[in-house]
């Protein structure tokens, strides 16, 4: 792992916005892969939150958006959004906690997190998801472009739905890692 990012860097120092964006995806894929190894239920509920909390911020920020968050780098983006970003993270966690200790369906066979960690890992999840659309925001603003790629039109592109996994991840790794085993790899 510890390769791949140095390699990434050297990359990014060499050839600039390109190589960060490069940066970034090959971290989280990296980081996700670890996710997924060592604790599949932390990993689902990482996607899960991520991609949920996304979507209330789109919604909240449609709905009722009016204080901007960050004119400069994102003009659309709101404070209303990122509230809605947390209501729909938190609430989230709170739902698969509750499917899982439930026993229902494929939640059953996930490992137990409890709700104080389930929530403490969304909370983490939408305060990163937020500060990565920010610097995905930032990146484009500084090339300028509007959209990363045209792949999902409207979306921002490919880069728009993975830019909150992609700071998220190490931090998630990080805390289950330290928090939920007391231990902390070094690579």
């Amino acid at each position: 792992a510890s390769l791949a990012v140095s390699v990434c860097l050297t990359l990014t120092i060499r050839t600039g916005l390109d190589a960060v964006y490069l940066l970034q995806y090959v971290t989280c894929l990296i980081y996700g892969l670890f996710l997924l190894d060592r604790d599949k239920g932390v990993a689902i509920l990482w996607l899960a939150v991520s991609w949920m909390s996304d979507t209330g911020a789109l919604i909240a920020g449609r709905l009722f958006g009016r204080v901007p968050l960050a004119p400069t780098i994102s003009p659309a983006k709101s404070c209303e959004g990122v509230a809605g970003a947390f209501v729909f993270g938190l609430l989230t966690a709170y739902i698969i906690f509750l499917l899982r200790e439930s026993g229902h369906g494929a939640f059953s066979i996930l490992p137990g997190l409890g709700l104080g960690h389930s929530l403490a890992l969304a909370f983490l999840v939408t305060i990163m998801g937020v500060v990565g659309d920010l610097l995905e925001s930032a990146l484009k603003r500084s090339a300028g472009v509007k959209d990363a790629s045209k792949l999902l039109p409207g979306h921002g592109g490919v880069l728009d739905r993975l830019d909150s996994l992609t700071l998220s991840a190490p931090f998630v790794f990080t805390y289950a890692s330290a928090v939920l085993d007391g231990t902390f790899p070094i690579f």
